[in-house]
């Protein structure tokens, strides 16, 4: 079975084909290619955010980007209330940095969507180089098209969310991680310790369940060859990487203990925590009616968890993931994990283990089954086990050894082609499904902002009203990175209190954005008179 996974050289002379999955060119189409489906599927949204989380980013993308760790608080910031976003003592995302300073470049350009693109570019290139170092060639090519076809990744891909950066680093970690153990070479250590770092400022309990078995195969090699000038090299640089979270919490919030984590969940989500236990304290701020409802649901979410058992947690989790890398066909492609599993090169176990602690390191916190993007990082492993599954299966009929070499290559090239043909067909299909999807769930956020846009004059405020109905993950108020320049302020409708801002604001025209009716209109002239205000 280990001869039937090894590929014929690039000197193959009767398949080009061969040469050219295994040649230097392959790894750049994969990635350009990757990016294009990302891209196209992300049109369907306008490259908009949709997710709370994508806003939060792109603040704070902004608000690096101007040269500052946080701004001030808005003048009023009961009315500039968001989702995962300090209004006050600052304004802040409450997320760790490192995503929204990658963010940081694409966002002063105006053009934010480069860096994700950027990305998905790196994570399709260095799947295809990973997977031809441990297998070949075909496997490379089925398991980069399962990886990219993956519903789960088509639906995560496409937005600002911090995986996608951490999704990368894993992919670049391990490469290093392959050529450092093949060369010695310690800068290929210190590029490790770098994507370790940066993922522990991007998200710290991914970077340790990832840091685990990386760091277990370094100590391991340290100790054999008796070395350890690079591996302490190495932490240096990830501990100066790290450095940077006590300068963001000084900065930001003005205590390098505090976090702008911490000090968001102490005021707006207390029971947002790691655990199994129920913090009942109500967050000691008034909220906005769509934080409420959020809040509601996550508390709902984590009282139904405390009920349940760590392993019941796990399993719906694990079978949420399965359909998000395979789909509806999971069954079948799970069994190709397996066979996969058998015949996996030793080099590969590392990240595989940490495809295992993942979601067991997540079971200590709440989310939906279906929110399975704090597992994309799995993604690549499991789509390398299947394509190396499905290779397997398709050589198991190739003529023997003893045959000849060309008959043989020939059937493995024409049954590789034909199971690729069909993965492209399927992840071509479910690409189009989730471009409709896009499109239909943003489509009342993107309807809103085209209005915003359109509205005349060069500064105004736009107070939303939701509806009864409103799904409180679909907000429609949004912070700007630079409030005193920014063209509209989209704020919290409060009745006959919006005449405070707009005595605080008295150059911009007020607009009144109700989503029962639909439409943006101007406000009445009697909210800017003083005696209405309470």
């Amino acid at each position: 079975m280990t001869l039937r996974l090894e590929g014929p050289g690039l000197g193959s002379p009767n398949l080009p084909l061969e040469g050219f999955l295994m040649g230097r060119l392959f790894p750049w189409i994969a990635g350009a290619v990757t990016a294009a489906v990302i891209a196209w599927v992300w049109s369907a949204t306008r490259w908009q955010p949709i997710f709370h989380d994508e806003s939060a980013y792109l603040l704070q993308a902004g608000i690096f980007a101007g040269g500052h760790w946080s701004d001030p608080p808005p003048p009023i910031p009961e009315f500039f209330e968001q989702m995962h976003v300090l209004a006050t003592p600052v304004r802040a995302a409450k997320y760790f940095p490192g995503h929204s300073l990658l963010l940081a470049p694409g966002v002063a350009a105006t053009l934010p969507i480069v860096v994700p693109l950027l990305l998905a570019f790196g994570s399709g290139a260095l799947l295809v180089i990973l997977v031809r170092r441990l297998a070949n060639g075909w496997v490379a090519l089925l398991s980069w098209l399962v990886w990219l076809g993956a519903p789960g990744g088509l639906r995560f891909r496409p937005t600002f969310l911090s995986e996608v950066t951490t999704d990368f680093l894993w992919l670049a970690g391990w490469w290093a991680l392959q050529r450092w153990w093949d060369s010695g070479r310690p800068r290929l250590l210190l590029l490790l310790a770098l994507t370790i770092g940066w993922a522990a400022i991007t998200r710290p309990l991914t970077a340790l369940l990832y840091a685990v078995p990386a760091g277990g195969v370094v100590l391991w090699r340290a100790m054999s060859k008796r070395e350890w000038r690079a591996p302490t090299l190495a932490g240096l640089v990830g501990i100066a990487v790290l450095a940077i979270l006590p300068l963001w919490s000084m900065e930001t919030v003005g205590s390098w203990r505090t976090t702008p984590l911490e000090l968001y969940t102490r005021t707006t989500l207390p029971f947002d925590r790691l655990g199994f236990s129920f913090d009942a304290t109500a967050p000691p701020r008034n909220l906005p009616q769509d934080i409420q409802q959020t809040y509601a649901t996550f508390r709902d979410l984590r009282l139904s968890r405390a009920t349940q058992s760590p392993i019941d947690i796990l399993a719906t989790r694990l079978r949420a993931v399965a359909t998000a890398v395979w789909g509806g066909n999971a069954i079948l492609f799970v069994a190709l994990s397996i066979l996969g599993l058998v015949v996996l090169p030793r080099r590969a176990w590392p990240a595989v283990v940490a495809a295992v602690l993942l979601p067991i390191g997540y079971v200590a916190y709440s989310h939906t089954p279906d929110w399975s993007v704090y597992y994309l990082e799995t993604h690549s492993v499991l789509a390398f086990l299947t394509g190396l599954g499905l290779w397997t299966i398709l050589t198991l009929g190739s003529p023997r050894p003893a045959s000849s070499q060309e008959a043989s290559s020939a059937w493995r090239a024409a049954a590789a082609m034909g199971a690729a043909a069909l993965l492209v067909l399927l992840g071509g299909l479910r690409a189009e499904e989730r471009f409709e999807e896009q499109r239909s769930y943003g489509a009342a956020q993107l309807a809103f902002r085209r209005a915003v846009a359109a509205l005349p004059g060069p500064r105004s405020v736009v107070f939303v009203r939701y509806a009864p109905g409103h799904d409180p993950h679909r907000a429609l108020v949004e912070n700007p990175p630079d409030l005193d320049r920014a063209r509209v302020w989209i704020v919290h409708d409060r009745g006959e209190d919006d005449a405070r801002l707009l005595r605080v604001a008295p150059d911009r025209n007020p607009y009144l954005a109700d989503e029962a009716q639909g439409d943006i209109v101007p406000l009445l002239s009697e909210r800017r008179r003083p005696d209405s205000a309470p």
